[in-house]
Order: structure tokens, then sequence, then C-alpha cells
């Protein structure tokens, strides 16, 4: 186990699929961090992407596969809340 550096981060989409589709390996390591939050729209719209990039064939159906699993693996690690103006 790697040595928590942080005790909380906040993620938004874009770092997540950086992390998600980079060639060259995460941007981020997430596991530095105790806790990781996001909004619940964070799922949504990082498996939206994933199926444009293999519609747009920007991924082949097995890189699609391969993101799906990296991805359900990261959102398992994320804790969504929900964000309102209320």
């Amino acid at each position: 186990m790697k040595e928590l550096k942080h005790p909380v981060c906040y993620i938004d989409s874009s770092l997540l699929l950086e992390n998600i589709f980079s060639e060259n390996g995460a941007l981020v390591d997430l596991e530095v961090y105790g806790k990781v939050y996001s909004s619940r729209l964070l799922q949504t719209e990082c498996i939206r992407v994933t199926i444009r990039n293999l519609l747009s064939k920007k991924i082949v159906e097995s890189s699609f596969a391969t993101s799906k699993t990296k991805l359900m693996e990261a959102l398992s690690g994320i804790v969504l809340i929900n964000i309102d103006d209320d």
C-alpha cells in the first residue's frame, strides 16, 4: 500500500479520463489520497465520453473494453456526492 500524502481530493471527469486513456500512465496517482470525491455526474460523463470515443473510432472495441474496466475500477474507489444549489 502506498503512503498517503493527502487525506482527501476532489476529481473531475477530465482528470479521470486522462488517467484512463493516457498511454504514458496516470497523470495523478489517486492511491496517495485517503478519500477521493466527485460529483455523481462524473460517472455519467466518463461513460458517455468512453462510448463516444468508441463510436467515433478513436478507440477500437478491445481498447473500449479495457478502458471501461479501468473506468469502473477507478469509479469504485471514488465517493460520488450530490451537488445542488439548495
